[in-house]
């Protein structure tokens, strides 16, 4: 069976809170335009973290940047969406006295009504596809910044046209921060910029999580077949910069086996003619 197909917007938001205040938050659930069925949704609360330098998702552990899913509720939680219709789920958020200053993440999680089910051949499917709407939000008060950038990787040699580029951050404070990261690739021959393009960004936002170490990685397509590339990464976060420029070999595998190929017959061709010429030595001399 098909899943149900709907959206959730925004994907993100950002609350600068204070302890005493409440605040009011809101997303857009929208039921597929090709949609043939209506949509029956239920929208829950969920924490949410991060697993290993990756970034895993994970809205089921709790801990101290968590405890903002018990200040929201949700205004209509549940409700039914017609083909190509959106709903506005609307939430408030009341941050306690006592909330501890920094970073607080939550979830608004959506996905289809658990206690709608579809029967086929007798036989009862639950169909559940989860999406969310992150809350990134800092509570004032005494909060650390802090950080550093511990990696900076430009690859030296490609087998194919594309070249991933990665850097390593560490946030050691107890609010979330951006990192920023701007990538330029040039043809080192020609001089042609091949990223990033005309519609394309040039720097990219990363969220990088309190107490937790990220490794972005950014592949970069449409690389020469063959050549080489200059490839420079500039890493910014928490008031650092880190800059990296290198130059990129490509040379693809069927190029390798056609110069191996090339240097073995010259090697086969020289050992030929060696013999031949000691062939020829020896029966002049027997003469």
């Amino acid at each position: 069976m098909e899943q149900k197909l709907f959206s959730v917007l925004p994907m993100s938001q950002r609350f600068s809170l204070e302890a005493g205040h409440t605040y009011q938050g809101s997303i857009i659930i929208s039921n597929s335009v090709n949609a043939t069925e209506d949509f029956a949704y239920i929208v829950k609360i969920a924490p949410y973290s991060i697993i290993g330098d990756g970034y895993t998702t994970d809205f089921a552990t709790t801990g101290p940047y968590t405890v903002i899913t018990d200040w929201i509720t949700i205004e209509n939680p549940t409700g039914i969406l017609k083909p190509n219709e959106h709903h506005t789920v609307n939430f408030t958020i009341i941050v306690p006295e006592n909330a501890p200053a920094g970073g607080q993440y939550a979830a608004i999680v959506v996905s289809e009504d658990e206690n709608a089910t579809t029967t086929s051949d007798n036989v009862t499917v639950k169909n559940i596809l989860e999406l969310a709407s992150v809350i990134y939000a800092d509570v004032t008060g005494i909060t650390t910044r802090s950080g550093e950038i511990l990696d900076n990787e430009i690859p030296g040699f490609s087998f194919t046209n594309s070249a991933t580029v990665a850097t390593t951050i560490k946030n050691t404070g107890n609010v979330h921060q951006s990192a920023f990261i701007s990538i330029k690739v040039t043809n080192l021959i020609t001089g042609e910029t091949i990223f990033p393009v005309a519609d394309e960004r040039d720097k990219f936002e990363e969220i990088v999580m309190p107490e937790s170490t990220r490794t972005l990685a950014r592949t970069v397509d449409n690389l020469p077949p063959l050549g080489a590339v200059k490839i420079s990464q500039t890493v910014y976060f928490d008031d650092q910069i880190s800059e990296n420029e290198s130059v990129l070999l490509i040379c693809p595998l069927w190029f390798i086996a056609l110069v191996a190929f090339t240097i073995m017959s010259i090697i086969l061709a020289f050992i030929i003619r060696q013999k031949r010429r000691h062939r020829v030595a020896r029966i002049k001399y027997h003469f």
